[in-house]
């Protein structure tokens, strides 16, 4: 995360001014943002008058991060024509602007974008492939989209095949836990990990995998190999957090014993007080692995790695280099090993 130093001085104050002043409740804020509490952070916020750019900023950014994309919408749009706006803020706000369905204001924006950060590949990638969008929106009829039933209000996703017969997904629905613990990002209940049965195109019984699995805090995503035995998935770091006083993400893989009980898990060798790795997708075999990282040396905020085993070793983690990766967040891969297709969000 980005943080501004502001340096007060007479020297200063007589070249540049007198720097305005944040309120009480925008530091408040700015705390709250930092600490990733967005729920927490707009209620601050949307008590300032005279809120700062920056603020103003975090507000739009808090806004999204909890998924309400018409106030971020509207938020950026309060701002985007400020002296102070970054190329970030334009692509940002495309993105929002996109996410709503505004295609054709949205292609205004990236092309400023564009023209403020020439550079960056995602405005390279977007200008390669503006012209897809139009083929993108049309409905070939080729799928039908259904909305199961055993979705809820609140957060269920990364689904994964679990054997033949069942999905694995995360989920911050209630469960069972006696101690009711929320996340400091949007005030709901942590992710666990749950298996569901498949039926006739719907997911029926969804039950919490394992206790063993399944802690205090976030537990999921999470990717098996082709039978099922063998199982790699995300959890928040129980050990410790970084010089920044976050807690990362990282991955632990655990084996099925001959009784179908599940293996304590075994950290990953990646693992890090100081960055996160998450999102995995495990090949049939389990020897190839797929993974979201924010380490050293990416080409941007978080990427996509691939790392494969020999034996019972895991090598050299890959970066999927330019034709994958952004100055952006590349995140949540699957591999389709059938067809070779790598999807990513």
């Amino acid at each position: 995360m980005k943080k501004t130093t502001i340096i007060l001085g007479a020297i200063l104050a007589l070249t540049v001014g007198v720097t305005a002043q944040k309120s009480g409740k925008e530091i408040k804020g700015d705390k709250f943002f930092e600490l990733y509490s967005f729920s927490r952070a707009i209620d601050k916020y949307e008590g300032v008058d005279g809120l700062s750019v920056e603020g103003q900023r975090r507000l739009a950014e808090s806004y999204h991060h909890n998924g309400d994309n018409a106030k971020s919408e509207t938020k950026y749009a309060e701002f985007i024509n400020s002296a102070e706006v970054t190329s970030e803020d334009l692509f940002n706000y495309a993105s929002v602007l996109r996410l709503n369905g505004k295609y054709s204001e949205s292609d205004t924006w990236m092309k400023k974008f564009k023209e403020k950060a020439p550079n960056d590949h995602r405005a390279i990638n977007y200008v390669s492939n503006a012209a897809q969008l139009n083929n993108l929106l049309k409905d070939e009829g080729r799928y039908k989209i259904n909305h199961l039933s055993i979705n809820t209000a609140a957060q269920d996703f990364g689904p994964a095949y679990y054997g033949n017969e069942q999905i694995v997904f995360a989920s911050s629905r209630e469960g069972v836990k006696s101690i009711k613990r929320t996340h400091n990002w949007n005030q709901m209940p942590f992710l666990d990990i749950y298996a569901a049965d498949i039926e006739d195109g719907e997911l029926t019984n969804p039950t919490q995998l394992n206790k063993k699995t399944n802690k205090k805090m976030h537990e999921g995503p999470a990717s098996f190999n082709a039978d099922g035995s063998f199982m790699v998935f995300t959890r928040n770091n129980y050990e410790g957090k970084s010089e920044d006083g976050t807690i990362k993400l990282k991955m632990f893989f655990s084996n099925k014993d001959e009784e179908g009980t599940w293996t304590e898990p075994v950290a990953f060798k990646l693992n890090s007080n100081e960055y996160s790795v998450g999102h995995p997708s495990l090949s049939h075999d389990g020897n190839t692995l797929y993974f979201a990282s924010d380490m050293p040396g990416g080409k941007g905020g978080v990427d996509i790695y691939r790392i494969t085993k020999e034996g019972d070793v895991w090598g050299t983690p890959v970066n999927l280099g330019e034709g994958i990766n952004t100055e952006g967040n590349e995140m949540f891969p699957f591999y389709q090993e059938e067809q070779g297709i790598l999807f990513f969000a």
